[in-house]
């Protein structure tokens, strides 16, 4: 049976019409130009430039096109992001087009500084119709599409070789293949990923026709096939490797099955295909001018990195890998939603992501696909092709882990690294979905890929369009409107900042922080000066959150600025791990040159110079960090304002030296008053030796800004009198109002009022 055609007696339209999966050369067709109008689509909303290292790669293949050789080993061809050391054979198929467009204008990207963009579109010169290098850059992507399309056929021959009865299946997984958002993406730049993605759904392919063909001397010619697919990835990208992983655990396989049938059975067709191999890799390097033997250099290095790091007297494997704030095992599942997001579609340099629902709506069917497979697994027939293609995962995934254990960096697990696995992910969960219980499959099926297909249709326009556009120029003459805070800044004669405001009046700790600041262009600038951000506390120490941007989100630099541009810019900030939560943190702006540690001077409208800092916003703490007292009963109760969780007393109780008080509050309901909390050590006939007036947190957190459920951990630092008496000492706190003094009603656990509304949380022994 041809594997683009199927028997009527051999088909089984579950859940479909019968009349479309006997006709699977037709839906094939509609797949793969679907997969080009959506590639197209993200590609023409896609600037030059922006996506993973595309002036490297671009550079490589443009000296290919002008030299007709490869540049020498070692030799950048780009100060950043050079890819010259890859191996050339993408570089060399889009080569011919770039050479046939003059590119003497040698355009250059112009990176902005910032955590969102790479670089500032060229608005000008990237539009139809494109010339010089923005042309060259237009016609690459596309030859790079083409490739990928042939992906959306292999992933189908795949499917279909594995499980011949399972056409609506094949189809499931194929159309799963040719809309997935970040495959579109990846497939409409310029980029060598979707050529190794390409390699690796051949690679699949050609191991399920050798996995199901029962005939030893039959299977030649998927050994020959097999040979030139690895080969052909070896000289395609450095992570080529895990298909030779693949490759060379499903051939131990074949073996280990063909056992009974003698050596001399399978000794021919394994001889030869390991000769080709060895010929076709060496005629490889020779190619790639010893460019593909890096990437068996780099699996050798990798592999002793893991070995050291797996010894005994290291630490644990996952902390090395994974280092996160919260621990390596509570860390995972925050690993595990980054790879699960950048796999489905992180755009631009890593930095343009979808709405966060949107990822959350394919939860479900990931899970679906889990459980569908599950239940695929009873079925003795279906187990094997699972098993086959969970392994083709499996090993494309190792090398990015691996990646990132040795150099401690868990972002080299983005998805983009995952793309070359994306047929035989496709086929797991089309298997999955089609293997629920008959009243779900359909709907589910439907369902699922209709879903994938809506994020797929509206990423170009909802997502990648609006990211490049210019912020909105607003009246250059009025205060605009949003302002929370009206300010004058004016930094140097050419900046003015109008004001600024917090979207959000309360964030937690690991959520962004959005700031809106207002500018104004008082002159037209030559120079692209940068937006430097930092953070502070209450009492004027930095959070150790500097952070550099160019306005726009990257695509409004400063030399772009005409006098009397006023616009609206919010940016987005990350609490750090030295951020001492919960907190009020103030915001520092300057601007200053790439470079250059002085920046332009600050003038206020009333201060003259001054520092630029600004704003109160508090940040609360988040439920990981406030789990170990939330469920803890309160010991305490300050009216309805405050509950003592837990004090203790510690420190040197004598005369001259100093105890210190920890309390962690919690705040039983929101809290819109200011309130003093304060510490009395006194004796039972009140001879008062230590005492300390003081908002919570040293003023850092004040109780206006508390929350239902806060947990705010305290301290306060109290120096005994040098004359203190000795004898036994009550430790004494309480909590009054701000403005009138008047204390709140104090009682304990059981709900008995303490006189005074004093409440008693230890006692210390002065000693003679």
């Amino acid at each position: 049976m041809h594997l683009l055609t199927a028997k009527k007696g051999r088909t089984q339209a579950t859940g479909g019409s019968r009349a479309l999966f006997t006709r699977p050369g037709f839906v094939m067709v509609v797949l793969v130009m679907v997969h080009l109008a959506l590639g197209a689509a993200y590609s023409l909303n896609t600037p030059i430039w922006e996506s993973y290292d595309e002036n490297g790669h671009y550079a490589y293949a443009r000296y290919i096109a002008l030299h007709r050789a490869l540049p020498l080993v070692g030799r950048r061809l780009t100060p950043q992001f050079d890819e010259s050391h890859q191996p050339p054979l993408y570089y060399a198929l889009i080569a011919p087009v770039i050479g046939a467009v003059d590119t003497s204008d040698n355009l250059q990207p112009r990176f902005a500084y910032g955590l969102r963009w790479g670089v500032v579109p060229e608005r000008e010169i990237d539009r139809f119709p494109y010339r010089g290098t923005a042309l060259a850059l237009r016609l690459a992507r596309l030859v790079t599409l083409v490739l990928s399309s042939a992906g959306v056929v292999l992933t189908f021959v795949a499917a279909k070789t594995f499980f011949p009865d399972r056409m609506r299946a094949a189809l499931l997984a194929t159309a799963i293949y040719a809309v997935w958002p970040m495959f579109l993406f990846l497939s409409g730049v310029i980029s060598n990923d979707p050529a190794i993605s390409l390699f690796g759904s051949l690679t699949l392919a050609v191991a399920a026709g050798l996995w199901v063909t029962p005939d030893p001397r039959a299977r030649r010619k998927f050994y020959v096939a097999l040979a030139f697919a690895l080969a052909g990835a070896a000289l395609t990208k450095d992570s080529a490797i895990a298909l030779f992983l693949f490759a060379g655990l499903v051939v131990a396989l074949q073996l280990w099955r063909d056992r009974r049938l003698g050596w001399s059975s399978v000794r021919p067709a394994l001889t030869h295909f390991l000769a080709l191999l060895a010929v076709l890799c060496m005629l490889a390097v020779i190619l790639s001018d010893g460019r593909v033997v890096r990437q068996f250099d780099s699996a050798l290095d990798m592999t002793a990195g893991l070995v050291t790091t797996a010894l005994p007297d290291q630490p644990d494997l996952l902390s090395i890998g994974l280092p996160l704030s919260l621990g390596a095992f509570e860390g995972l599942p925050h690993v595990a939603q980054f790879v699960f997001r950048t796999t489905i579609g992180a755009f631009g340099w890593g930095t343009v992501g979808m709405p966060e629902v949107w990822y959350d709506i394919l939860i479900a069917p990931a899970l679906a696909a889990l459980l569908g497979l599950a239940l695929a697994l009873r079925q003795r027939p279906l187990r094997v092709p699972i098993l086959l293609a969970l392994l083709f995962v499996v090993c494309v995934g190792l090398a990015p882990f691996v990646r990132s254990v040795i150099s401690n960096d868990f972002s080299l697990l983005i998805g983009r690294f995952l793309m070359p696995a994306l047929s035989g992910a496709a086929i797991l969960t089309a298997i999955g979905w089609d293997s629920l219980p008959r009243p779900l499959n359909r709907l589910g099926s439907a369902l699922s890929l209709g879903w994938i297909t809506a994020i797929a249709l509206m990423t170009p326009w909802v997502v990648l369009l609006p990211a490049y556009r210019p912020p909105t120029l607003l009246d250059p003459v009025a205060l605009p409107d949003g302002i929370q805070v009206p300010q004058r800044i004016t930094f140097g004669d050419s900046i003015q900042l109008l004001g600024h405001s917090f979207p959000r009046s309360h964030v937690r700790f690991g959520e962004v922080i959005p700031l809106t600041l207002y500018w104004r262009a008082l002159k037209p600038l030559s120079d692209d000066y940068l937006l430097v951000i930092d953070v502070y506390d209450i009492d004027g120490r930095s959070l150790q959150m500097q952070r550099l941007y160019t306005p726009g989100r990257g695509t409004f630099p400063t030399s772009d600025w005409k006098a009397g541009d006023t616009f609206a810019d919010t940016y987005g900030l990350w609490a750090m791990p030295a951020w001492d939560v919960p907190t009020r943190i103030a915001v520092q702006v300057s601007w200053r040159r790439p470079g250059d540690k002085n920046g332009l001077t600050a003038m206020c409208e009333r201060e003259g110079l001054c520092n630029a800092l600004f704003g109160a916003l508090p940040v609360h703490m988040n439920e990981v960090m406030a789990r170990p007292w939330r469920d803890k009963p309160a010991q305490f109760r300050l009216g309805d304002v405050a509950e003592v969780v837990e004090a203790n007393v510690v420190g040197q109780p004598k005369p001259g030296g100093v105890i210190t008080l920890t309390l962690v509050w919690r705040a039983p309901a929101d809290v819109a008053k200011s309130y003093t909390g304060f510490v009395h050590v006194i004796s039972d006939q009140g001879q008062l030796i230590a005492q300390r007036d003081s908002p919570p947190r040293n003023g850092r957190f004040p109780t206006e800004h508390w929350l239902a459920g806060d947990i705010v951990p305290d301290q306060f630092v109290l120096p005994i009198r040098a004359d203190a008496e000795p004898g036994l000492y009550r430790v004494k706190i309480g909590m009054y109002d701000t403005h009138t003094h008047q204390r709140l009603p104090a009682r304990n656990a059981q709900g008995e009022w303490l006189p005074d509304s004093l409440i008693v949380v230890g006692n210390i022994q002065i000693e003679r």
